[in-house]
């Protein structure tokens, strides 16, 4: 008889503050357990990339359950610390067979009700009208704001500190944007040459309000924003992450890019080390917010800045 023994902070993240939309097609299997053999469970099949606990029941989901993660305070989901996603995977492809994806996104009333301040404004700039509604199954279902996300990126590039969420006025919503760019400093390691590629993200929303949350030291801002044609909305984003370097310079995010709903995909300045480009789109919904991760100035000679980025997603 084989014994697993598990410490679940070497298998697992914790990511407070989220959960998962019930969708059938995400959910490996739901049954009652302890934690420890929710976590065990888990970490024996390769199927699984997430899993929650609740109430004393142990939900495992497979990978594109990341396309289907909402804000949801007190909440938490265990992410497996060994998952790897294909490069240039487009998570969203598995759900192009149905046209019934949004009317499986059901929500457990416990969540309902625990949604909101996450992004840190007040239920008054924010307030529970501000809920969506769909009416593509034959009962209306609150569909809160959803998270697509660069974190499970297949590189495990994950340095610095989260910024603040930032989102678009009431009932509007992101057609452009811009980056800051540290252009090419030299070959190699060292202070003068130490490459650190994007330094952050900036949004224009569908009113002309421009929002940003944490950015890097380095490099300069496109001179201009790059706009989605005919105020366009946005539904989706590219990424490209340099993959770690064990004795390189390491450069983290080298391009964002957006994708319209017409399809048309707008570009800022860009690095030129994306290992691959991998596309994310909204499982429902238009582009109204970010949050972005940056590594602070190291003492070292190998800066990163813009590590991951956060894109919130909501029905308009």
């Amino acid at each position: 008889m084989s014994i697993l023994v598990l410490n679940r902070s070497d298998y697992f993240v914790k990511n407070f503050n989220y959960e998962f939309l019930t969708d059938p097609d995400v959910i490996l299997k739901e049954f009652p357990s302890t934690r420890i053999k929710c976590l065990s469970e888990c970490v024996k099949d390769s199927a699984c990339f997430y899993l929650t606990f609740r109430t004393d029941i142990c939900k495992l989901y497979n990978k594109y359950a990341i396309v289907k993660k909402i804000i949801a305070n007190d909440s938490c989901i265990y992410t497996k610390k060994s998952n790897i996603y294909s490069d240039s995977e487009k998570l969203n492809d598995y759900f192009m067979a149905s046209s019934e994806s949004v009317s499986h996104n059901t929500i457990p009333s416990e969540i309902i009700s625990s949604v909101g301040n996450q992004f840190g404004i007040k239920w008054g700039e924010w307030d529970q009208s501000d809920n969506f509604t769909t009416t593509l199954s034959t009962s209306s279902s609150t569909i809160p704001p959803v998270i697509i996300s660069s974190i499970n990126n297949p590189y495990g590039v994950n340095w610095g500190s989260w910024g603040p969420t930032e989102v678009c006025d009431h009932n509007d919503y992101v057609i452009g944007f811009r980056t800051k760019l540290h252009p090419y400093q030299g070959h190699g390691l060292g202070p003068s040459i130490d490459d650190t590629a994007l330094n952050g993200v900036e949004l224009i929303c569908s009113n002309g309000k421009k929002i940003k949350s944490s950015e890097g030291e380095f490099g300069s801002w496109d001179t201009i924003f790059r706009n989605c044609s005919n105020q366009q909305k946005i539904n989706g984003f590219f990424y490209g992450i340099h993959q770690k370097q064990v004795n390189g310079d390491n450069t983290a995010t080298n391009l964002i890019r957006l994708n319209c709903t017409n399809d048309f995909r707008i570009t800022s300045l860009e690095g030129s080390w994306s290992t691959s480009i991998i596309s994310i789109s909204c499982p429902y919904g238009v582009i109204v917010g970010l949050r972005t991760q940056v590594q602070s100035s190291q003492s070292t000679t190998d800066n990163t800045a813009l590590n991951n980025i956060e894109f919130i997603c909501k029905i308009i």
